[in-house]
């Protein structure tokens, strides 16, 4: 099958084989620079982000309704979190599912 359906993932990147997921599937995602509704959008379903996750919302309506809408699944993070220049937020809430953040490469200012 070209994809798996639902609660399951593949055995091994290469097969066409799916195996049932243990509870939520990890949906894997690359780092990325959250500056728009648009930016998030990109980031629906993931559950990993391999590498860093910056956020620099200057301005919109009801930013943190968006956002908890593409990122509220992200359970970890394996590089970094910055959130720069962003007033509109008042809150971390909109990452209720974030539980680690690895921090495997380390800003440095």
């Amino acid at each position: 099958m070209p994809d798996c359906p639902s609660g399951y993932t593949r055995s091994t990147p290469d097969s066409m084989s799916c195996i049932a997921c243990d509870g939520l599937c990890d949906k894997v995602c690359d780092g990325k620079l959250i500056d728009s509704v648009d930016a998030a959008q990109s980031l629906k379903g993931c559950t990993v982000i391999k590498g860093d996750l910056q956020i620099t919302i200057r301005r919109g309506h009801n930013m943190v309704a968006e956002l908890e809408s593409f990122t509220g699944l992200i359970q970890r993070v394996t590089g970094h979190v910055r959130i720069r220049h962003s007033h509109t937020l008042s809150s971390l809430a909109f990452l209720r599912s974030l539980r680690f953040i690895d921090g495997e490469n380390l800003h440095e200012e």
